[in-house]
């Protein structure tokens, strides 16, 4: 299950996000005439992800992942910050979205950018067939195709994903959470995409089922030339699909590089503690570990400390983390960015 990561540069960049801020309206104390606080859900944020590769986003519940990748598609507020797509700005950035921005720009990034979600069942129509929810974003996209060349799309792409013809006329409701995330996947590569991004698509499903998702979304990237944006909790999932990965922490991106430094020498104190909590399967072994345990709770995105967002769980804290916001600064020959004040200290 291990992926094999990309040479270099070789790949062009399809999406940068430079400096992403989505913020909220709370009201204070739960009541609408308490004023509101506002809610800093990602908190200037930046990465991107190249051709063909996939990059892991990772983090406790709360740090905004799910918020960040629906940033990026248009379903939650950009306060600011920039998205590009091939090198241009979409209509989700700020400054564009107030100017006049063709339709067509709309509908062509829509087509190249699709996402699947965390609830397989919820996130399809009941109502509808399987037919009609595959087909649906060749309608909405206004793809001129005839009926037929539009059931013979659905029906190979639904091959495609491991189910058949016998499942056409059947509902959502008739089906396993497998399948309904197999038909959640259909429906996001129907429109032939260039990026998919993954919001948790395996954490509703049991072990087993897992693998297979994980292991059907690896074949078919290879076999469409996809790139994905893979949102998880599961540090194991992550790194079995990933050629890059993220790290988040209440909004803020902590170390952002390549799987191999990540998870092999890790330079934040978060992304440590994060790996030493995963078990490991050799009992011998995992009796000899030596587990970081963090201190305290997570803090609120509605009052979070000054200086750097993981300070106050930091074992390796010192007075200077609370002066100023550490900034992802490029460390080693893989250009690992960490966003720490100490990872030079040896």
């Amino acid at each position: 299950m291990n992926a094999t990561p990309l040479a270099g540069e070789e790949a062009g960049t399809l999406l940068s996000v430079e400096q992403l801020k989505v913020q909220f309206g709370v009201p204070r104390g739960g009541y609408p005439w308490s004023g509101k606080a506002t809610l800093r859900a990602v908190d200037g944020v930046s990465f991107s992800v190249r051709r063909g590769e996939t990059v892991g986003l990772v983090g406790e519940s709360g740090c905004g992942k799910s918020t960040l990748a629906r940033a990026i598609i248009g379903l939650a507020p950009v306060a600011s910050g920039s998205v590009r797509w091939l090198g241009n700005e979409t209509v989700l950035t700020p400054a564009r979205r107030s100017a006049t921005v063709p339709q067509r720009d709309t509908t062509l990034l829509r087509r190249d950018v699709q996402m699947i979600f965390q609830d397989p069942l919820a996130s399809l129509d009941p109502r509808m067939t399987i037919e009609q929810i595959v087909a649906e974003p060749l309608v909405a996209q206004g793809r001129n195709l005839a009926r037929a060349d539009v059931q013979r799309r659905v029906l190979t792409m639904l091959e495609r994903v491991g189910l058949n013809a016998q499942h056409l006329r059947r509902y959502p409701h008739e089906f396993s959470g497998g399948q309904c995330q197999r038909v959640g996947i259909a429906r996001a590569l129907i429109g032939e995409p260039q990026l998919v991004i993954c919001d948790e698509p395996v954490s509703a499903l049991d072990v087993s089922i897992q693998a297979q998702i994980v292991n059907l979304l690896r074949d078919l990237q290879r076999e469409l030339s996809l790139s994905l944006l893979f949102v998880a909790h599961d540090l194991a999932v992550v790194k079995a699909i990933s050629h890059r990965v993220l790290v988040m922490y209440l909004g803020r991106v902590m170390e952002f590089g390549d799987k191999r430094d990540v998870y092999g020498t890790p330079r934040h104190p978060y992304t440590r503690a994060l790996l030493s909590a995963v078990p490991v399967p050799d009992p011998a072994v995992e009796r000899a570990r030596r587990h970081l345990l963090l201190r305290g709770e997570i803090a609120s995105p509605l009052n979070p400390p000054s200086g750097c967002a993981f300070r106050t769980r930091c074992p390796d804290a010192i007075d200077a983390c609370a002066a100023q916001i550490p900034q992802p600064v490029t460390h080693g020959a893989s250009a690992t960015r960490v966003a720490c004040i100490r990872v030079g200290d040896g």
